[in-house]
């Protein structure tokens, strides 16, 4: 018996000795003595609190890693500082702290927890730093003070209601590296008036009632769970105050039902030329959307996705678009001219129905595309649109089902003129060419000069090849990018091209990687016209594989004309001076 009392003895002092609870300077800790980590847990806390990195218990020292479920439930906790070695916010950590007013999160925090910040209502702002990988549910969720919230870049995660009721929050952005984000992420945020969306492949919705900004409720009472009110109030599935949103270059593609229902001021849209996809029921019943720029690389439009946009009049479809889906512009009732790429090959059910004020549909595609009956519903007959066609495929829409019922014509335009707008995101760092109207199919050459201590980072589609050749299938814009600095060199080979000429805009130098093809363009300056490269080949524009480091000097030879004067006097005499030296 006695044996059995002491192995109990030391079995319970290890115990101990590994998890210890310890109050140090204020603040109460679960030690780890195998691990040396330390983890705060519950105690007694007001006022500023200020979690260390590291703190010293009998001689040893231990790492501050997390913050425990449940730790600080005070009302009288007015700001927290949590230390670069957090790695994780535990589940309601900060619930109900209602006097909490500051809170300062740092690199290397990854995790924050359900309901970690729930109904800290006098919290005003918070800066999720890029270490952060998941927000969970009702992280910040009736949070009614918290105006400003900044999601870093590493985001992927956001839970259901995770700032759900916070009604002071005016604008949101959304990083690239959303992923995921659960059903009403920003639920009754009525004073939410615009949204930059830089998501790039954010998954699709399921429904109206996972929208992350369309969804909230009648009454305002929030005090029992994340989406229902205390009441029971009911829900109302619009979205009445955003007023803009921006998708930025990385999005490729838009998930459904991300703006159903908007019914505030959302008046005009830009999809970038990245996006290939917009899903269903994405801009579902906008009706205050009046202008529609869609991309050069859109592909598809989901079904429903700009259904009962009735403020539009008129809609373009780019070339890369292939399939227009079910529904995708129906009950659009004011859209007057319908103006469709030459790449697009099916119309879906009732993709244009149910609108009754289509006139003109001017079409670049060579083959009709398929349609049915339903496409054009709603037109008891058809020979009331004006369907404008390009020369060479005028036959083939007059024997076309349901096209040729329409009144036939020739596009005014069969040859397009798209414009190229090329800039600096700053002028004092770096300068582009060119920028002009160019004939579609057209193959520019655009580049970007970085001035005296600056380098070439991207341009704004991500594209890292300067010079570049760009193809105009449509109105493109492209901005370049410039940081400090001199250029980094790639991993593996790589080589230092430098090219130039004294008589023209060119001056290009950075770092290729072995292989790399690089597209050069001269343009020659007024007065003066191409001859040659330095190495002899007489193209331009011209492309050059990188196998070495390379200097090529674009030459020209100045323009020399010239003029005949007669006089009609026999006496008299034409002095003619050279004016082009």
């Amino acid at each position: 018996m006695r044996k059995l009392y002491l192995a109990l003895f030391f079995s319970m002092l290890w115990t101990s000795t590994i998890f210890a609870a310890e109050t140090i300077n204020g603040i109460t800790y679960n030690l780890d003595a195998s691990a040396r980590t330390a983890t705060v847990t519950s105690g007694t806390y007001s006022g500023a609190i200020v979690i260390p990195e590291e703190v010293s218990h009998n001689n040893r020292d231990y790492i501050v890693t997390g913050i425990d479920a449940n730790a600080f439930k005070s009302k009288s906790i007015t700001s927290v500082v949590i230390p670069a070695t957090v790695t994780s916010i535990g589940s309601k950590a900060f619930y109900q702290c209602t006097s909490l007013n500051s809170v300062t999160l740092n690199e290397g925090l990854q995790t924050i927890g359900e309901a970690a910040f729930q109904y800290c209502s006098a919290l005003l702002s918070v800066s999720v730093p890029s270490s952060v990988t998941r927000i969970e549910k009702l992280a910040f969720g009736d949070c009614t003070a918290l105006a400003d919230v900044t999601l870093s870049e590493g985001l992927t995660y956001i839970g259901d209601g995770a700032f759900g009721y916070c009604p002071k929050i005016t604008s949101i952005t959304i990083p690239s590296t959303i992923t995921s984000m659960g059903a009403v992420v920003f639920f009754n945020s009525q004073y939410i008036k615009s949204i930059v969306w830089n998501a790039k492949n954010c998954r699709d919705f399921n429904n109206a009632n996972e929208s992350p900004f369309s969804k909230y409720a009648t009454n305002s009472d929030y005090s029992n769970s994340y989406y229902y009110s205390s009441t029971g109030g009911a829900f109302n599935y619009a979205n009445n105050w955003t007023t803009s949103i921006i998708f930025g270059d990385e999005v490729e593609h838009i998930p459904a039902y991300l703006c159903y229902s908007f019914q505030g001021e959302l008046r005009n849209l830009v999809i970038p030329d990245n996006v290939k996809t917009i899903g269903d029921y994405a801009f579902y019943n906008n009706n205050k959307l009046v202008s529609l720029k869609l991309g050069v690389g859109l592909t598809e439009v989901g079904k429903y996705a700009f259904c009962g946009c009735s403020s539009l009049t008129e809609v373009s479809i780019p070339d890369n678009v292939i399939t227009i889906n079910q529904y995708a512009f129906s009950n659009c009732n004011n859209l007057a001219t319908l103006n469709l790429g030459k790449g697009i090959q099916t119309l879906g059910t009732y993709a244009f129905g149910r609108g009754g004020n289509l006139s003109t549909i001017n079409i670049y595609a060579v083959n009709p595309p398929t349609i049915d009956n339903t496409v054009f519903t709603s037109y008891s007959d058809l020979m009331a649109i004006d369907l404008n066609v390009r020369e060479r495929a005028l036959e083939a829409y007059e024997k076309a089902n349901i096209w040729k019922n329409m009144h036939l014509g020739l596009v005014a335009n069969d040859t397009r003129v798209f414009s190229l707008t090329v800039s600096s995101a700053d002028n004092t760092k770096g300068s582009t060419t060119p920028s002009g109207n160019y004939d579609e199919g057209d193959a520019i050459v655009i580049a970007a000069q970085p001035k005296d201590g600056y380098h070439f980072t991207k341009w704004n589609d991500g594209e890292t090849a300067n010079p570049r050749t760009v193809e105009m299938i449509g109105d493109l814009t492209y901005t370049a990018y410039f940081a400090a600095g001199a250029p980094v060199a790639p991993s593996g080979d790589s080589y230092l091209v430098n090219i130039n000429g004294e008589n023209c805009s060119l001056n290009i130098s950075s770092q290729y990687p072995e292989g790399s093809k690089v597209s050069v363009e001269a343009v020659a300056d007024e007065c003066f016209e191409f001859q040659q490269w330095s190495d002899g080949d007489t193209s331009n524009p011209r492309t050059i594989t990188v196998t070495e480091d390379a200097d090529l000097t674009a030459q020209f030879n100045k323009l020399r004309y010239t003029i005949t004067g007669n006089s009609e006097n026999p006496n008299g005499q034409v002095n003619v001076e050279e004016v082009n030296q």
